[in-house]
C-alpha cells in the first residue's frame, strides 16, 4: 500500500468524495484528484501536513 492508498483510504474513512476531502485541508481540487485518482502525483510534504493537521 502506496501513499495514494492511504490517503484514499483516510478519504473513505470520513465517509468524503475527493471534492469535500480538498476543501477540508484546503487544497485544491485538481491536487488531490491528481494524487489520489489518477496517480499523476505524490503529495508533497505541505500536503501531507495539511492531513494531519
Amino acid at each position: 500500500m502506496d501513499i495514494c492508498d492511504r490517503i484514499n483510504e483516510i478519504i473513505k474513512h470520513e465517509n468524503l468524495n475527493i471534492a469535500s476531502f480538498a476543501r477540508k485541508i484546503g487544497i485544491g481540487d485538481q491536487t488531490v484528484r491528481g494524487v489520489v485518482a489518477m496517480r499523476r502525483n505524490k503529495p508533497g510534504f505541505d500536503f501531507i501536513m495539511k492531513i494531519v493537521h
